[in-house]
């Protein structure tokens, strides 16, 4: 009889996934049919919200500043930078990260008042916007939402914006405030996890690809990352053919025009930039996803990046890892991080903590 050699992060790995597996077998419950319609009612109000030609302004705000103007793209970045609210069962702490690079990594830390118990698991949090806006505020609900279920600490991350810092900056900027928090905020072995929507959620594949694979290349488990979260994530960084992004590419929460001035700032439509796993998760080889830790992902059922999210599961299971992928009917793009889809963000809330849950 032959029995197969597993490296010490493998059979880490194998360990996550079983713990997981709990998770997977006891999801949320399944949405009425009431449900989904108020889903769909909210999704279509939120829309209706929306101002006339925002997303085609927002994109030329960003192909302005890649032209070296500024001007427009630091108005969007002021109005997705508001103050937040807090809730009165959450403690946040203001945090300076030191990074590889010699700067300082702003982040903010929240901590519920009375935990369920005295060691939590961490989720690092990584906000969307394109890569190049949004911050530690735009996606202060969710990350307020999570830490006040008393189950769950959260370290949201400021990392840096394109296009004047595009790739690997802000990828850079995760990976080591993920190490920063493994180190000083998790240091007697919780649960830690990175997790963020949309290219939040590209950042968070990244970072778990780069340290999962630097894990095993070492045989070091305590580089890697105990969990993934993603929502609604870019998983290609440039137009696809897929038929989320033909159906609902303008007027769905985020239109073609705007994801492709996103992919310009971050990737500047290099070929060898964009097709790099690291950038564009869906070329990553199954060699490479067979390391990641267990995932969550999160998409919108009208969303331009829909068939991004359940192609990427698809590929995670045929390479043998761990996820569990839940698509919110009738959604679209930013629930997340921008009110007016309640019920949607309460379910992805609810995910997110019976997640974290699993990971103890």
């Amino acid at each position: 009889m032959t029995f197969r050699k597993y490296t010490p992060v493998k059979l880490f790995m194998a360990a996550a996934a079983l713990a997981y597996a709990t998770f997977c077998a006891c999801p949320v419950e399944p949405l009425t049919a009431q449900e989904k319609q108020r889903l769909e009612n909210e999704a279509d109000s939120f829309l209706e919200s929306l101002p006339d030609g925002l997303q085609d302004r927002q994109a030329n705000a960003v192909m302005r500043a890649i032209s070296g103007d500024y001007s427009k793209l630091l108005g969007v970045r002021n109005s997705r930078n508001k103050a937040p609210q807090i809730s009165e069962s959450v403690d946040t702490a203001a945090i300076m990260i030191p990074s590889s690079g010699g700067h300082l990594i702003p982040a903010r830390l929240y901590k519920p008042k009375s935990p369920v118990s005295a060691a939590l698991p961490l989720l690092v949090y990584c906000h969307g916007g394109g890569w190049t806006f949004g911050s530690i505020n735009s996606c202060a609900a969710i990350c307020d939402a999570i830490a006040a279920s008393g189950k769950a600490m959260v370290l949201a991350i400021d990392y840096r914006l394109a296009p004047e810092h595009p790739y690997p900056t802000a990828l850079d900027d995760v990976a080591d405030a993920v190490s920063f928090a493994r180190r000083e905020l998790v240091a007697n072995g919780e649960p830690l996890a990175v997790g963020g929507d949309s290219s939040g959620g590209n950042l968070a594949i990244a970072c778990a690809l780069r340290l999962a694979n630097k894990a095993e290349e070492h045989e070091n488990t305590q580089a890697a990352t105990d969990g993934l979260i993603a929502i609604y994530p870019v998983i290609k960084a440039e137009p696809t053919d897929d038929s989320s992004w033909i159906s609902y590419n303008r007027t769905y929460g985020l239109d073609a025009p705007l994801m492709e001035a996103f992919n310009y700032a971050y990737t500047g439509n290099v070929e060898s930039i964009v097709h790099n796993p690291e950038v564009s998760p869906g070329y990553a080889d199954a060699d490479m996803l067979r390391n990641l830790p267990p995932a969550l992902i999160i998409n919108a059922g009208r969303d331009i990046l829909a068939d991004q999210g359940t192609l990427f599961h698809e590929a995670l299971l045929n390479a043998g890892a761990r996820s569990h992928h839940e698509t919110i009917p009738g959604a679209v793009h930013l629930f997340a991080t921008v009110s007016g889809q309640p019920a949607a963000f309460d379910r992805t809330v609810r995910l997110i903590i019976d997640y974290m849950s699993s990971l103890r």
